[in-house]
């Protein structure tokens, strides 16, 4: 067994000054006060060429004339300026909090933010499930959840702080035990019920092929068989949250994946989803397929989507400085 986790420790909080935002920073705050006690917030300006308008006459004229470093000087000391506004409202307490604006494509300037400072998670809001349908389809929460080498937490736009209902969806891989010791972190610090499902892949599969008797296995059929097998296999994965203290409740399924788990989720009324996004056997596929998306699109609560070990994004790390803000008083 590895080490259990024991908290992340730097986070990073995207926001864009949104009601929406300010409840994801809540969520980041929560989890820093449970983990290193250390929060950045950013945001990210990704647009020049509208973020001009919002600036001063003479940086206009400078920025038309080719002194772009002035007009973004200016504009990251407004968006500081907005950062310690909303920083003021989160009334966290005991942690240290620092802030930073990038420049450039929102869900590129994160990740080459994740790659200089080393962060170990990532919280982004979402305006709704209507919006996050935008998202997912045309990228920042896509992108971040697929090429991110940090977990990433999706907050959906509810109240909830710290969760009551985790649902770790897992495959029973070394890459989904990541996800899942995470999980049980989560389920410890916040006192929530935690819920483990692993589904058996079952789409396309017929019905009566599974149901024929399997020569030789004492009269069973290949359902029964490969129930059996994979029921021995989960409990004994399941059994890493019983040996820290937690006592999850498991859940078995066939189906499809994505489906299964959104479907639980509701009927759980589970506040966050865990799930990991590369794996094998039913979850396979993840990062290319559209399992995460799916999920991630139908779901009402939020999602924590965690890399394996060995993941290596393929956006190249920035070759300049990022330039972090200073630390908030």
């Amino acid at each position: 067994m590895s080490d259990p986790f024991s908290g992340y420790k730097s986070i990073l909080a995207a926001t864009d000054f949104s009601a929406h935002a300010l409840k994801a920073l809540k969520r980041a705050v929560w989890v820093a006060q449970q983990s290193s006690k250390r929060l950045v917030v950013a945001t990210v300006v990704a647009d020049i060429r509208k973020a001009i308008h919002h600036t001063s006459y003479r940086s206009r004229i400078e920025f038309l004339e080719g002194n772009e470093e002035h007009f973004q000087r200016e504009l990251r000391r407004e968006a500081d300026q907005k950062l310690k506004r909303q920083i003021s409202r989160l009334g966290a307490k005991d942690i240290e909090v620092t802030y930073e604006t990038l420049l450039g494509e929102p869900y590129q300037e994160l990740i080459h933010s994740v790659q200089q400072e080393g962060y170990e998670l990532v919280v982004a809001g979402t305006r709704g499930q209507s919006a996050l349908k935008r998202l997912v389809l045309g990228s920042t929460a896509k992108r971040l959840v697929r090429n991110c080498p940090a977990a990433v937490w999706i907050a959906k736009n509810k109240e909830v702080a710290p969760p009551k209902s985790i649902l770790a969806a897992v495959d029973l891989s070394e890459a989904s035990r990541r996800a899942f010791d995470q999980a049980i972190w989560l389920a410890q610090r916040s006192g929530a019920q935690l819920h483990v499902l692993h589904v058996i892949e079952s789409t396309g599969l017929r019905t009566d092929l599974l149901d024929l008797k399997v020569v030789g296995s004492s009269d069973k059929s290949l359902r029964e068989l490969i129930e059996a097998e994979v029921t021995q296999n989960f409990q004994d994965f399941a059994l890493a949250a019983s040996q820290v203290g937690v006592t999850p409740t498991t859940h078995l399924l066939w189906g499809s994946p994505a489906h299964e788990v959104v479907r639980l989720a509701s009927e759980l009324s589970a506040d966050l989803i865990v799930i990991g996004t590369v794996g094998r056997g039913g979850f396979e596929g993840m990062l290319v397929g559209n399992t995460v998306e799916t999920v991630l699109t139908h779901c009402e609560c939020d999602v924590l989507t965690v890399k394996p070990a060995e993941f290596v994004s393929p956006i190249k790390p920035a070759a300049w400085p990022l330039h972090p803000g200073p630390e908030v008083q």
